[in-house]
């Protein structure tokens, strides 16, 4: 609904709960893990969202796979972020 801030402190909280409930090394939890990353490139936080991706992608790659759906999606994500600008560039 274009509330990439809004969505940001839901994943957040889901986050937290599928952590507590069902680990930080599920499926599950690695689909948060990608949307988290997806709210922080939609806020220009790349390399906060460049984390979260590259957590997914590990945790995807060996439960499900490199191959798999996923774990192709949360790769693509990642060189989505590998071409935006990571460094803060000061103006003139």
């Amino acid at each position: 609904m274009e509330e990439p801030a809004w969505a940001l402190r839901l994943y957040l909280r889901a986050r937290v709960i599928r952590e507590e409930t069902l680990g930080g090394d599920t499926v599950d939890t690695a689909t948060v893990y990608n949307n988290l990353g997806c709210c922080m490139m939609m806020l220009e936080r790349n390399q906060e969202g460049k984390a979260y991706f590259e957590l997914a992608n590990a945790i995807l790659e060996c439960e499900l796979g490199p191959q798999h759906e996923r774990t192709l999606t949360s790769k693509r994500n990642i060189n989505k972020v590998n071409k935006c600008v990571l460094g803060v560039v000061p103006e003139f």
